[in-house]
Formats: structure tokens, sequence, C-alpha cells
């Protein structure tokens, strides 16, 4: 017999249940081993950028490496340092805690817009199709403004939908007060959406015309005065001492317009092809693709019977996915924001009494696909064990092979009471399908074990991180350091300089610095550095970085560090 959901304010042994299955879920998705893995990619520019604020005490001034770098607002590099002034350390985990506890804000507001527009079973549902989707995860474990981006513009969408027959000034100006602070975190995208979302539903019906009064228009102008406001205290303050102005000379409103004005219609960059999200999509999505295309094409061709929820936000997600198609810059991650209203679609699609034939396809290509990863992961093992030779094998690959093969087995003998769990802890009645419940569980552990194991064990191949912090040791305090020919953001801040390291190309630029310089250069330009300086090809170098195989893991780019007058 279905047992409902105990009212919000009961604290039932159920609700309690409730919220310990999501906290846990949430630790072993999100924020275990969050900080075990050194920075990289761009997670640099964040780490840098946080550092240089807290060092020259100005938040109004990203500065990498000596130079301001206003290519992205301020807010993600402030909650940064919020999150550094209460750990009082800087490191990797509070350099990604904002957007991991961006994702929870995104799973939130997620379940909100879903209860609102279809019921609790769909909210529930939705949120752990979410929680357990690549991209997602992916960008809650990076230190970047997607999560945040994201988080802000569910925020948006869910006030809107609670209160979207509502004409009053509050309204309003929460609404675009959220999208300000989301413009502030990584750009215009955070009212670009959450308009797109709205218009179908205002424009229905003449809804559009109770919206046109004075109270709308004084929230706009507050809210888009709080956007303005940082970039108005960043042209009134100096820069810090021996920080150059931006190469370009733009300033941030410049660079907020080119970033994304210019490149919407006159890419400079990040121009992949116009078909790119077809294909990337379905990565955002994983694994979660199959279900999605299936209920896609369901509500497609019965578009004109489904209820105004269904039609809704089968038109949002059909205009971001337009809008950003459209877009002449294109990147997998720009496209993030549509993955919380096609999770929402699934859930719905889910939740139906009745089954379709697609659906049942859809749903056994999922598991295959799962238990294909749960093989993959299982014997990731043995097969780097081939691979590396000799090279010691991380803990965290054998503990993570141990819980597939340890979890998969308590999975498989749960049997059809997987769905009775599920049902308990989560309020979904008993059309929950017994193939969906084995496929979240096994999503869950799957992606627990590459985020929070293998990741970090495939870390300990990347040589970086070591090679700065060796440094640092070695040369100690009293040091003039250089780059040859390429500048490294990552060990600028592993190196934690007090000052910009310069680049230097030749010997009189080496002259110029005075004094002995210790010089870090890439392998691929050691060639050219024996050129330059022909006497240290036979001395012995400061430090090398240890050379590894494991290209998958990001291998390393052979640094090695020499002194040089």
């Amino acid at each position: 017999m279905n047992r409902p959901c105990q009212p919000a304010d009961k604290w039932s042994l159920q609700t309690l249940g409730t919220v310990l299955f999501l906290l846990l879920s949430a630790y072993f998705l999100i924020f275990h081993s969050l900080g075990q893995r050194a920075l990289a990619g761009s997670e640099d520019r964040w780490g840098e950028i946080a550092r240089n604020m807290l060092l020259h005490g100005d938040l109004f001034h990203p500065v990498i490496n000596g130079e301001v770098y206003f290519d992205k607002p301020l807010l993600s590099y402030w909650l940064i340092v919020l999150a550094s002034l209460c750990a009082n350390d800087l490191n990797e985990f509070v350099v990604r805690l904002p957007g991991a506890v961006a994702a929870l804000l995104t799973l939130f507001c997620s379940h909100r817009i879903a209860r609102d527009l279809f019921g609790a079973r769909v909210a529930w549902l939705s949120a752990c199709l979410i929680a357990t989707s690549y991209g997602f995860l992916f960008w809650s474990h990076t230190a970047s403004a997607e999560l945040s981006n994201l988080a802000l513009i569910a925020a948006a969408t869910a006030w809107f939908v609670h209160r979207r027959d509502r004409a009053d000034f509050s309204s309003y100006l929460i609404f675009y007060l959220l999208c300000a602070v989301g413009c502030q975190l990584k750009g215009l995208t955070a009212i670009t959406v959450p308009l797109l979302v709205v218009a179908p539903y205002v424009l229905r019906g003449g809804r559009w015309k109770q919206h046109v009064n004075v109270a709308h228009l004084l929230a706009i102008v507050l809210a888009a005065g709080v956007f303005l406001l940082p970039y108005l205290l960043a042209g009134w303050q100096p820069l810090p001492a021996a920080v150059q102005a931006q190469r370009n000379h733009l300033s941030g409103l410049d660079l907020l317009i080119r970033e994304n004005i210019v490149r919407f219609f006159q890419p400079f960059d990040h121009d992949d092809p116009f078909y790119s999200y077809l294909y990337e999509l379905p990565r955002i999505l994983f694994p979660w693709m199959f279900l999605f295309f299936a209920a896609l094409a369901r509500y497609a061709s019965r578009y004109r019977q489904l209820d105004e929820s269904l039609r809704w936000l089968l038109q949002a997600i059909v205009l971001i996915f337009l809008f950003f198609t459209l877009s002449g810059s294109r990147r997998w991650y720009y496209i993030l924001p549509i993955t919380p209203f096609c999770m929402i679609l699934v859930a719905a699609y889910m939740d139906e009494a009745s089954s379709d034939a697609w659906r049942r396809r859809a749903m056994i290509a999922t598991v295959f696909v799962l238990l294909v990863i749960a093989l993959v992961l299982l014997l990731f093992p043995f097969a780097v064990a081939v691979y590396a030779g000799d090279v010691a094998m991380p803990n965290e690959f054998l503990i993570g092979s141990a819980a597939i093969g340890v979890g998969g087995a308590g999975i498989a003998l749960l049997g059809r009471n997987r769905v009775a769990i599920l049902q308990n802890l989560t309020c979904i009645d008993s059309r929950f399908p017994s193939p969906l419940s084995l496929a979240l569980l096994l999503a869950a552990l799957e992606m627990a074990v590459v985020f929070g194991l293998v990741l970090p064990g495939a870390d300990s191949y990347r040589q970086q991180k070591p090679f700065a912090l060796s440094l640092a040791g070695q040369i100690g305090d009293d040091r003039r350091l250089a780059f040859y020919r390429k500048k490294n953001t990552t060990l600028a801040f592993y190196l934690n300089a007090k000052e910009a390291i310069p680049t230097i190309n030749s010997r009189s630029e080496l002259v110029a610095i005075g004094d002995e310089v210790v010089l870090i250069l890439e392998e691929a330009d050691r060639e050219a550095f024996f050129q330059e300086f022909p006497e240290l090809r036979t001395m012995p170098p400061v430090l090398k970085e240890r050379p590894t195989r494991q290209r998958f893991a990001g291998g390393g780019s052979g640094l090695v560090a020499y002194r040089a007058r």
C-alpha cells in the first residue's frame, strides 16, 4: 500500500530518513574529496584571482600574475574570498566550495520548480536525476562560475514559477535581483535564460498586460543599479601597487559587452560547430539522455494534448537550446543551464502511469550503459596496472573497484525492495518503475566512485602542484622567479608568490631583472632555452618534474627549473 509523505512540519521517522538520505547523498556525490585534486584547467584563474584579492586587499580588480584580468564578473571570486576568510585558508577545497554549495541551491530550486508545476513525486525524481547527471557533477567539482550561474538561473525561475500570477513590486524586484546577482557571477545568460523560460507563460493569453506597470519598471531600474555597482566601484578604485592594467585596456563593462554580446554575434574564440549541442547535450545529461530523448519524442508528438505546465516546459527547453545554438560562440558547458528543465521533463515522463515502447527501450539502454560503466570501473585498476607498469597505483583505484563490486552486489540483492526503499526515502509512490530505481542507485554509486575516488586517485599522476610546492621549499622566501616563454597560473597559485612572476624570452630580458633568477620552463622549450643559455646545458636543474606515462590524468608538461644570471 502506498504510504504518503508526511507534512513538512511533522518530523516523522520517514522525514528524518529522507533528510539523512539527502545529506549522505550530497556528501558522497558533491563534497567527498572535493579538495583532494590539484587545480586543473581554468580553475587556476579563480584560485589565483582570489589569492591576489586577499594579498592586495583589493576586491574590485581581479589580478592574475600582476595583470588585471576582467574577462569574468567579480562575484564568483568574492565567494571564494569569503569562503577563504571563513576557513582561514585558501586551498582547493575552498576554491571549489562555492560551486559545491551552488549545486545544493540548484537542486533545491529545481525541486521547487518541479513541485509547483507537477507535484512532489516529479520534484523528488527530478532532483535525483540532476544530482546523478555528469555535467552537473563535473561542474559542481570544478572551481568556476558555471554552477553558481546555474544556481541563480534556477533560483530566479523558481521564484517566478512560485509567484507567476502576481504582479507586485516585491515579486518583480526579487526576480530581477536574482538575475542581477547571477549576471555578476558569469554574465548576461543569468538574465537571458530566465526571461526565455518566463516568456511563453507571460505572452500566452495576454498575461503580459498585467506586468506593464510602474512597479515592474522600478524593480528593473533598482536591479540594474545593483548589477552595475561593482563595475562602477572598480572604475573608481585605483589599481594596487605594481599591478598593470589589462593589456586590451578594456574596462569591466567593456569586457562584459565583449564576452556576452560581441561573442554571441562575432565569436573570436570557442567557435564549435553549430550542431555541437546535439552531441554535447547528451554528454551533460549522461546517463539520462536516452530517457530525455524518449520524453521529448513523446511530448512533441502529442503537444496539443499536453497540459499547460508540460507545454511551457517544452517551450522553455526549445528556446534555451535555440538561444545557445544560435550563438556564434559555443562550448559544452555554455548550455549547462538547460539541465534542470530537461530533468524535470524526464521526471514528469517517468511519473506517468502509462508506459510506452520508447520508454521501455530508453530504460533498457540506460541500464545497459550503467552496467557497462560498472564493469569498466570494476576492472579499471587491472587496466591501469597493465598500462602503468612499475608506477605505483593509487589506493583510490582499488577502493573504487571494491566499492563498485560491493555496492553493485548490494543493489542486485535488494531486488524489488529497491522501489520500496526509494519510495520511503523520497516520497515517490508505487508508480516508480523498478528499472529506474536500479538505474538511479547504480548512477549514484558510479558517480560517487568516479568523482570521489577515481579522479582524486588519478590526480597523483599530475605533477604541477608537487613541483611547485617542492620548488618553493627549496628556494625559500628570498627568491627571484621567472617563467621562460610561457606563464603558468597554476604554478603562480601554488608558489604563493608575493609579487608578479615575469615571463622572459631572452637573456637580455633576464639581465633587466638582475640578480640570480630561478627560471621555470616546459620540456617543449628546453632546446630553445639551451640555445639562449648554453652554459646551463650541462648544469643540473634546481628541480625537474617527475615523469609519468599517465597522460589520461593530465600527465605533465615536463616542468624544470634552472638558476640563471
